[in-house]
């Protein structure tokens, strides 16, 4: 059974987050209906070392209301790096001025100061400098190209939030700086971004551009055709409680880098982004460069996919783009073109890195094999071997004796077969019928909803393992384990539905029969009660199991008029 494939990014998402995220989608308006915009600004503002801080809707509307404050427009020019976003060249042309790509360091794929300095006309008022992947810029030589120059700078700090050049934090630089928080990054907000800056009067005039033109001084009067750029406090609220959380989430991001690099630091004809000397990088994203010219990135990437690991290009050129015309930057043409973002979500783990470093190993190898089977290691075998049991006992059948007041019973695994199988369905659907209080999902209860629902189950749920318990081939009713948390060795007791006639006991017996099973052969070391019906017999057999509730709330089913609606239990 293969790896499911590796994801290339990934948020990490707590309690703290949904807390906030619910208070402000109940109380959040009116009154308090900035209460979540205004403290996420001031997290972000002290957390640059910035006075003045506006919370956009994206990052490109940040960009765009930096660049009209500073007065850019048609017959200017921008200086901005080939290796980039397109949103970096696209707020340019939203102010009618022109975009003109500069090449990059070899090292760092961020804006290159000599390029910059190279395509300087007199009619270029302004640079955007984006930080890479977590790598910075060289902040003295293309400050001090600006100022020599008299230009404007619009710092993109997205991908360097948190990174340090000489010990100032990235979004700390220039006229302007801008963020992102998007799902990919290390702090996100869902979507939304953010405009900092340490200059009143420019913060002001950005500020009024972003609202509508409105007036500083009366919020009913506006004194220019303006944008509505302003982030939602819903979204504002998701940022703020992950700046809370933004060393732990920092952290990771160089935990994850670390485990690449001890894995891949010797491997020849490839190389790792690294810290130039004077910074300190997040490495948000972990790139891996291709040295070997005749090794071509696309072909390599679909070899990765083809092994279930899904990376992603570098930035293609901008430049290269149908909308402008190609430029003369060797570097972004050429080594840009090969190197490649591997994984680096919040949610990876050093068995994965070890699965994705031995794919990558195998691939430079032998590089005519169109995928790499490596072995996985840790809670990814372990989630293989769960997965393979489970799968086989959905195609062969599995039975599981036990006793009971003395008389003997059994748990008979679901089957393929038994999704056609007539006798099978017109059991569910009785029992749907006569239980309609034990599920959380209404829908007509009909022997070809029955079957459609088994079906669904015997080939796409592939972490649920249902049982029938029964009394030699009479059946009395069902249960099954499902939502395995691999890592944690843990799953969810789902679907205990009983007949009324089943007996006294019964389903508690099927109960300890299962998951000792569970604990024996599957390794599962805890069983959480996830979601149960409303009667009170379930009730009481989930709190004689000791079920902990933690982080999976139980729920019942209550009508009301109209309706029924679902409650905590």
């Amino acid at each position: 059974m293969p790896v499911d494939p590796l994801l290339l990014s990934g948020p990490s998402i707590t309690h703290r987050e949904i807390e906030c995220v619910a208070d402000a989608a109940a109380v959040g308006w009116n009154m308090k209906g900035a209460n979540y915009l205004h403290a996420f600004q001031r997290r972000m503002a002290g957390y640059t070392g910035r006075s003045h801080a506006f919370a956009t809707s994206s990052c490109t509307g940040a960009m765009h209301l930096a660049l009209l404050a500073l007065g850019i427009g048609p017959g200017d020019e921008v200086l901005v790096p080939e290796i980039a976003d397109i949103s970096v060249a696209a707020c340019v042309v939203y102010t009618g001025a022109t975009p003109v790509f500069c090449d990059v360091d070899p090292h760092t794929l961020c804006l290159s100061a000599a390029s910059a300095a190279a395509r300087i006309t007199p009619r270029t008022k302004a640079l955007v400098l984006v930080h890479l992947y977590g790598q910075l810029c060289d902040m003295a030589a293309l400050l001090e190209l600006a100022q020599r120059h008299t230009l404007f700078v619009l710092e993109n700090a997205t991908l360097g939030l948190g990174s340090l050049y000489r010990g100032r934090p990235a979004g700390s630089f220039g006229h302007f700086s801008a963020f992102s928080f998007n799902g990919t990054k290390s702090v996100v907000a869902g979507e939304g971004g953010m405009l900092l800056a340490s200059d009143p009067e420019l913060f002001a005039r950005a500020v009024k551009f972003g609202t509508h033109g409105r007036s500083a001084k009366n919020p009913f009067l506006y004194e220019t055709i303006g944008y509505n750029y302003a982030m939602s406090n819903l979204q504002a609220a998701l940022g703020f409680a992950q700046m809370e959380r933004i060393d732990d989430l920092l952290a990771k991001k160089r935990q994850i880098f670390a485990w690449y690099k001890e894995r891949l630091h010797d491997v020849p004809g490839i190389r790792l982004n690294a810290e130039v000397p004077g910074t300190q990088s997040t490495f948000l994203m972990t790139t891996l460069h291709l040295e070997d010219a005749s090794m071509l990135r696309h072909h390599f990437l679909q070899r990765l996919q083809a092994s279930r690991v899904l990376c992603r290009p570098v930035f293609y050129p901008l430049s290269s783009m149908p909308m402008f015309t190609q430029a003369d930057n060797p570097v972004a043409y050429g080594p840009g073109l090969r190197a490649l973002v591997l994984p680096s979500g919040h949610n990876r783990t050093e068995e994965e890195v070890e699965y994705i470093a031995g794919v990558i190993k195998a691939l430079l190898t032998d590089k005519e094999t169109a995928s790499a089977a490596v072995q996985p290691t840790g809670w990814l075998h372990y989630k293989q071997e769960v997965l393979s049991t489970i799968a086989k006992a959905k195609a062969t059948g599995l039975c599981l004796p036990f006793t009971h007041d003395g008389e003997a019973f059994s748990l008979q695994a679901v089957t393929a077969a038994d999704a056609d199988n007539a006798e099978v369905i017109a059991f569910m659907t009785a029992l749907r019928k006569e239980n309609p209080h034990a599920f959380l999902s209404d829908f007509p209860v009909t022997e070809d909803t029955l079957r459609e629902m088994l079906r669904h189950y015997v080939g796409r749920d592939r972490d649920f393992l249902l049982f029938f318990i029964q009394k030699g081939e009479e059946r009395l009713g069902h249960m099954g384990l499902d939502d395995f948390a691999f890592q944690e060795h843990a799953c969810v007791a789902e679907g205990l539905i009983m007949r009324r006639d089943a007996g006294r006991g019964v389903a508690a017996a099927a109960c300890e029969a299962l998951y000792a099973w569970a604990k024996r052969v599957l390794g599962i070391t805890r069983v959480y009660n996830h979601v149960v019906g409303s009667n009170k017999q379930v009730r009481l057999l989930a709190a004689a199991q000791g079920f902990k509730e933690l982080n999976k709330t139980s729920l019942y089913k209550a009508n009301v008029p109209g309706g029924s609606v679902f409650r905590p239990m």
